[in-house]
């Protein structure tokens, strides 16, 4: 079955692991997509954390989502919170949530390296986060 060449939903990022089978995408309704690079077969979709996910970053059988969610602080106001996210991708097909972190500031962009995941934050500049 060949790939195929879209994907139908609001996919805003994806990335493939080096050496890795499966690519992960970041998608606005169905949260962090996990996908075989070759068939495209969705193998796992998590949607256990209420943010709208909008990058995300994979390495070392972690994968950092970064996002959004809004939420009513009192009746007829509207918040807006940023969140990250980390999965333990050991087993693709079966991500599992480790922990959220909330936060005032944007994260605009995400990466990791080690047991690190370094988040750009516009005019904040970088946060710092262990991911172990």
């Amino acid at each position: 079955m060949p790939f195929p060449s879209s994907y139908s939903e609001l996919a805003v990022g994806v990335t493939l692991p080096a050496g890795g089978i499966p690519l992960y995408m970041a998608d606005t309704c169905a949260g962090v997509v996990v996908a075989d690079a070759n068939n495209g077969a969705v193998l796992a979709s998590v949607q256990s954390f209420p943010m709208v996910v909008n990058r995300l970053a994979v390495a070392n059988n972690v994968c950092v989502a970064i996002g959004q969610r809004s939420y009513h602080s009192s009746p007829g106001i509207r918040a807006i919170t940023f969140s990250l996210a980390i999965l333990d991708i050991s087993n693709p097909s079966f991500p599992l949530l480790k922990s959220t972190l909330d936060s005032s500031v944007e994260f605009l962009g995400i990466t990791i390296s080690g047991n690190r995941a370094y988040a750009a934050c516009g005019s904040v500049g970088l946060k710092v986060i262990d991911i172990s």
